[in-house]
């Protein structure tokens, strides 16, 4: 797997449950990416770096939703 989709997988807390992205489709995806937005959003966190990480987090789910084998067929 190559170093930049386990970074991603790592920011969506996703590298030790999906090794290969078979077991995960979009949907799942968008689900888990709803939760982690909520636990995440600069105005639920006092963390001075929220926003950067909210940033990161929504990175991340675009590039690991290029990478699903799913999302070639999907228009």
């Amino acid at each position: 797997m190559e170093i930049e989709l386990k970074k991603h997988l790592s920011i969506l807390m996703l590298s030790s449950k999906c090794e290969d992205l078979l077991d995960l489709d979009v949907g799942i995806l968008e689900k888990w990416y709803r939760i982690l937005t909520l636990i995440r959003h600069p105005d639920k966190s006092s963390n001075g770096a929220s926003n950067e990480r909210f940033v990161q987090l929504h990175n991340a789910m675009e590039y690991v939703k290029e990478k699903l084998p799913f999302s070639m067929t999907v228009p």
